[in-house]
């Protein structure tokens, strides 16, 4: 079970997840072990199970446990994602013809 703390981070991880952007200091990927908070070691490690960017709706998302006394904490998976960027203008023009296609059905 991971703290408040080490779920900011992990939701903030899941938007680097997207490849597209140049400003994280990473991109998560599957197998790999990173700090919950990158400047806070202490928190503690996960590491990312699945990771998914999906560039056609916008979201990002990573399935993590988190690392204890070395090994893979299975039993406390977590499921971190972000959700669309809906500053971006074709996600933006995508939901609001979703949203305007269910108002008229």
């Amino acid at each position: 079970m991971s703290t408040d703390i080490q779920t900011k981070w992990l939701a903030e991880q899941a938007c680097w997840v997207e490849r597209n952007r140049e400003d994280v200091e990473y991109h998560p990927s599957e197998v790999n072990r990173y700090d919950f908070e990158p400047k806070n070691p202490t928190l503690g490690q996960f590491q990312v199970l699945i990771a998914v960017d999906n560039p056609i709706n916008g979201m990002q998302a990573m399935a993590v446990a988190p690392v204890v006394n070395g090994l893979v904490d299975y039993d406390n998976i977590t499921i971190a994602y972000a959700g669309t960027n809906f500053g971006e203008r074709e996600v933006r023009n995508g939901n609001m013809a979703k949203m305007a296609s269910r108002c008229t059905s």
